[in-house]
């Protein structure tokens, strides 16, 4: 609706006077009917009349005011009135829900501002002003009150669990092994009190110590489950999830991540050539490396050390750098070559990428002396 912008004052006229009322709301506002307070763009507007019209008295059209909001107006006198003027300004019809201040215009001045106070008010409201200036009456229409609308409800209260830390990582682990345990803690970081149903690992990784299942945590409280890694095959590195069920909205999980490392197996892990004459060699021992796992593996080195290294030649190495893929196979051939009375001993060191560092082959004999005691 537009209000009307010209009115008849309730007293006689008096020339040379007019009034300018501008009512600039705290909410949104905007020259159409007053239905949607939402949808209003907001807007100033004062109007000054020049001409000495006395019955002339001006509001800015269709402001609109949330009830329960304050409202700045202005008002402008077309001549200065006396010094320290106050111009009452009430509502033309008295409510509960809206209380207007009275300005007081400055000597010399004619502009004043003014506050409108509003409260809840159940219904959508047109007010008119009343002025008193120079103690005649003036009405205008002035601004719509809108019913504030309701409260949103509260929200619900939060229902939230945590899982620390999110993920577990396990280290390299040969397989048909168990790492050591890594604990989760599950804590109840909401508002209201969970219950924690149960827990579950996925393969290879096995859920024990398990002190959340069927508990009901208060806020703040948590509880601990502790997780292993059993491989069972050997290979490319392993994930998995710890997941849980609770009441709360949602329920996070735990990544689960391993590494299974690849099987070896040497053997003899041990050879003892028994008594050996100074300055004789024996025949080649054979030394096999075998990749029994599912992953293929490398050997870097056949390294000799120990008391004797020398007296323990290896004279075929098939093994250094070889790659074994699963079920394959390498070799090497050592000797024994005493080369002084006595026990002798040395250590052949394999070096390879599989699980459970190098593999240590240990080699003894015992230099003898020759037919007739001679030892060349």
């Amino acid at each position: 609706m537009l209000w009307p912008s010209r009115f008849n004052p309730l007293a006689n006229k008096r020339s040379g006077l007019a009034l300018v009322l501008c009512l600039i709301a705290a909410a949104a506002c905007a020259d159409r009917e007053a239905t949607d307070p939402h949808r209003i763009t907001p807007q100033s507007a004062l109007k000054d009349i020049n001409a000495p019209v006395t019955d002339d008295l001006w509001i800015s059209p269709n402001r609109s005011v949330i009830s329960g909001q304050t409202a700045t107006g202005y008002l402008t006198l077309v001549n200065p009135p006396a010094a320290g003027t106050q111009i009452p300004l009430t509502p033309a019809h008295p409510n509960a829900y809206v209380v207007i201040d009275s300005p007081l215009v400055w000597p010399g001045g004619n502009t004043a501002s003014f506050l409108v106070h509003t409260s809840a008010s159940p219904y959508q409201l047109g007010i008119s002003t009343n002025a008193i200036v120079n103690g005649q009456w003036y009405t205008s229409n002035g601004f719509t009150l809108y019913a504030s609308p309701p409260p949103p409800p509260p929200p619900p209260p939060a229902r939230k669990v945590s899982a620390t830390p999110d993920t577990l990582r396990f280290g390299a682990q040969a397989p048909n092994t168990s790492s050591a345990p890594q604990v989760v803690t599950v804590t109840n970081t909401g508002e209201e009190a969970i219950q924690v149903w149960s827990f579950a690992a996925s393969a290879p990784f096995t859920l024990i110590d398990n002190h959340c299942e069927q508990v009901n945590l208060a806020p703040g409280i948590s509880c601990t489950v502790s997780v292993r890694y059993s491989p069972t095959t050997s290979g490319a590195s392993q994930t998995g999830f710890l997941t849980f069920k609770s009441g709360a909205t949602t329920t996070p999980q735990v990544v689960l991540i391993g590494t299974p490392t690849p099987w070896i197996n040497v053997t003899p892990t041990a050879i003892g050539w028994g008594a050996v004459v100074v300055g004789n060699g024996t025949s080649g021992r054979v030394v096999k490396i075998t990749n029994t796992g599912t992953a293929t593996f490398g050997v870097s080195s056949l390294t000799l050390g120990g008391a004797n290294p020398g007296d323990f030649p290896i004279y075929t190495d098939g093994c250094t750098g070889a790659t074994l893929t699963p079920g394959t196979s390498c070799a090497a051939y050592v000797s024994f070559e005493p080369s002084r009375i006595g026990a002798r001993s040395a250590t052949i060191t394999i070096a390879h990428n599989a699980s459970g560092g190098p593999v240590l082959v240990s080699l003894s004999g015992t230099g003898s002396k020759p037919a007739g005691g001679y030892v060349p």
